[in-house]
């Protein structure tokens, strides 16, 4: 088979963006050009995407809710296993550490053990991830907070877990997740996501980018990986229930469109996927991405 890569920046972020995830596609292919497996393929695309302050991962990461913290989580996956972290800070490329997870005997690592492991794998770094590039506007959270669904009606006030106080304002983030999947020449698939999650976030929340089944699901008809509400993609299984509907028989594209239109408008997902007889990409928001197909640039979201 021809190898396929498709990458994306995340539900909502600016698909004039694409030309990130399509920077993201040639490392990935030259990956694989190299000799690596679909896996560190993947895990190639991710990195570049974690180094790009345009999307929600890495040096792009959202600020949480206290309005000056950041935690991150990845995870990644192909035919022979998954791997996860949850709970990150001041890491560069969280997708290295779930790598080292997915070679582990667990398939998750959390808060602080899996710092511990990145600072062992030499992963944190003293750059501050929150730059002043990342801020754009600063709006009044409770306003931002009540047109959130998650947070209609929620006591803030009782759930709040932060050390600090509830703050003024906090800095306002689009987009959601990066991920890429990957189909080798020898027909085998592997996926990976990174992500900063949301700044309407509670300390220790976990959307589900780590999540297998959720965020990311490698079967033997495809790799696929989700963004957008974590929550909603998770109480759906979104990527599994995709990879079922190309098990059944429909392309990716369809697969993909499908599921989709199952989600109410005012939550935000995007889905890509790769299988045996092609690829698919959608999402129900602006969304940056980028398919390339033996070098070539088969599909943007700018396009």
């Amino acid at each position: 088979m021809t190898p396929l890569v498709v990458t994306h920046g995340g539900a909502g972020a600016a698909s004039k963006h694409s030309d990130g995830c399509v920077a993201a596609g040639r490392a990935a292919l030259d990956a694989l050009h190299a000799g690596a497996d679909a896996l560190n393929a993947a895990v190639a695309a991710v990195r570049v995407l974690e180094d790009d302050v345009r999307f929600n991962a890495g040096v792009g990461a959202a600020v949480r809710l206290d309005g000056k913290t950041i935690q991150l989580d990845a995870g990644v996956a192909d035919a022979g296993g998954f791997g996860s972290v949850a709970g990150l800070e001041r890491v560069r490329h969280p997708v290295e550490v779930a790598l080292a997870v997915r070679h582990s005997p667990h398939v998750m690592l959390c808060g602080a053990g899996a710092q511990a492991l990145a600072e062992k794998l030499g992963l944190v770094t003293d750059i501050p991830l929150h730059t002043p590039a990342r801020v754009d506007v600063v709006v009044d959270v409770w306003r931002r907070l009540r047109e959130d669904p998650r947070w209609k009606h929620a006591d803030v006030h009782a759930l709040w877990n932060f050390d600090g106080p509830l703050p003024a304002d906090v800095p306002p983030r689009t987009g959601d997740t990066v991920g890429a999947v990957v189909r080798d020449a020898h027909g085998r698939f592997a996926a990976a996501g990174s992500t900063g999650g949301t700044s309407w976030a509670l300390r220790g929340r976990v959307g589900d980018t780590p999540i297998f089944g959720a965020g990311l699901y490698v079967g033997s008809h495809g790799a696929v990986v989700a963004t957008g509400i974590g929550e909603e993609i998770w109480r759906r299984m979104s990527a599994h229930a995709v990879h079922g509907l190309v098990a059944a028989g429909s392309h990716p594209k369809d697969a993909v469109t499908t599921h989709v239109d199952t989600f109410p408008q005012v939550w935000d997902v995007g889905l890509l996927c790769v299988g045996h007889h092609g690829w698919g990409a959608g999402s129900n928001r602006d969304m940056a991405w980028a398919a390339l197909e033996v070098g070539v640039v088969v599909g943007t979201g700018d396009a």
